[in-house]
């Protein structure tokens, strides 16, 4: 793709967004793009490296604030038909009890993902401390003389060890997941505003 085409598109995808942060960002993208072109590279290298024109557009909707955007979205100049707002009165014993629903449900299912990942990480803590008490009930068996109970202590702690430590990465892999569920969501919000396509 070529220089032009590329920030045409650009500047196409981002049409929703108020004007001085388009063309703040199609000169940012143009200035990267002939940096690239001054290193060796041909105009559709550069232009490649740069990524898809989905992935910048993501890129920068994630760096736009979301009040910028809902200001720009919401304008109370903006004239609405008569034949909407009556739909709109005449329908909210409808629609707005199935938004509160859905947004509802979603905001629980959400929430009940965080306490899980908390749940995961407390009973990650509590295998560590109980290793590390078995460690210790080794050593009192050791002391006691009977080395057979301190075997055993130190077998069970080196499973509880273990076990927390699959827990642990099975937290970090959930943590991961929702930080990612996050951008996506916080994304997917700022393109109701926006029409990046």
């Amino acid at each position: 793709m070529k220089k032009e085409e590329f920030l045409g598109e650009l500047r196409s995808r981002l049409s929703g967004l108020p004007g001085e942060a388009i063309e703040e960002r199609v000169q940012y993208y143009g200035e990267l793009v002939d940096h690239r072109m001054e290193t060796g590279l041909t105009e559709e290298e550069a232009v490649a490296g740069i990524g898809s024109i989905n992935e910048t557009v993501g890129q920068i909707m994630s760096e736009i604030p979301l009040t910028q955007l809902v200001k720009r979205r919401v304008d109370p100049k903006e004239k609405h038909s008569t034949g909407k707002i009556v739909a709109l009165i005449l329908l909210f014993p409808i629609w707005f009890p199935l938004f509160i629903t859905f947004f509802s449900v979603f905001v629980s299912i959400y929430i009940t993902a965080w306490v899980l990942w908390a749940a995961f990480f407390f009973v990650a803590v509590a295998f560590v401390v109980a290793a590390v008490g078995s460690v210790l009930a080794a050593v009192g068996y050791a002391i006691a003389g009977r080395p057979m109970g301190g075997i055993f202590m130190i077998g069970l702690a080196l499973i509880l060890a273990g076990v927390s430590l699959i827990i642990f990465l099975l937290d970090v892999g959930i943590l991961k997941g929702m930080v990612a569920l996050t951008k996506k969501l916080a994304l997917g919000i700022k393109r109701i505003f926006v029409k990046t396509e």
